[in-house]
């Protein structure tokens, strides 16, 4: 469907000459699937789980409790979705740079140290960590998808209204909030686990809050990397 709304789009902005020149629609496509994706899943939470947020974000130290409260049925059917599109999305970019399609390594470590938080963040019982990680990246993906359809698609309004966008939620998502609420609440709300756990050996300890926080700071020094 993509190709189609693109060459429909295309002749609308440019003439009917735009469209008849070669285009890079499997690209399109691709771009066009997660824009879907971003969009569907930052609108579901933002109607279904709104409330749940500021929860999170008035007490970020809840987040780490050593007890968590039962999942809502929204939470866990986002969850659900979330860990089977980070799949897709690390897989299909492995299988790009394998094929030589795609050349971004680092995003491929980006894709897979989230799907890493977020399975780990199912199984250790900090779901809400993991829902909060994708909810910020997907919401400043958004901008990100229209710049790159802004490009595809020759549409300078989209264009410069996606990078002023981008650079925005960029600085005040994931370079203030991503640290702030989950970076920073696991560093300083957690040593209630000291005391609970007081019969594992420190080395075992800090060896786990290394294999949850490295990628949480390898995810944060990606994205300093691509804005600087």
């Amino acid at each position: 469907l993509a190709p189609v709304a693109g060459r429909a789009v295309g002749r609308r902005l440019h003439g009917k000459g735009w469209a008849a020149e070669p285009r890079d629609w499997r690209r399109l496509s691709d771009v066009s699937h997660c824009t879907l994706l971003h969009v569907a899943a930052s609108l579901y939470f933002a109607i279904a789980l709104r409330r749940e947020l500021a929860e999170w974000a008035s007490d970020p130290r809840q987040l780490w409790a050593v007890v968590q409260p039962a999942l809502s049925p929204a939470l866990r059917l986002y969850y659900v979705f979330q860990l089977a599109s980070t799949a897709e999305m690390s897989v299909a970019m492995a299988r790009s740079l394998a094929s030589g399609r795609a050349k971004d390594g680092p995003m491929l470590v980006h894709h897979a140290a989230t799907l890493f938080v977020v399975i780990a963040a199912w199984r250790l019982g900090f779901v809400r960590v993991g829902a909060l990680v994708v909810l910020l990246f997907d919401a400043t993906d958004v901008p990100i998808d229209g710049i790159r359809l802004g490009q595809l698609m020759q549409a300078f309004p989209l264009l410069g209204a996606s990078a002023a966008a981008a650079v925005v939620s960029w600085l005040v998502v994931r370079f203030y909030a991503f640290p702030r609420f989950v970076i920073l609440p696991a560093l300083t709300a957690t040593d209630a686990y000291w005391a609970t756990y007081a019969f594992v050996p420190p080395r075992h300890m800090l060896a786990g809050y290394a294999l949850y926080l490295v990628p949480l700071a390898v995810l944060w020094l990606l994205n300093l990397r691509w804005l600087l």
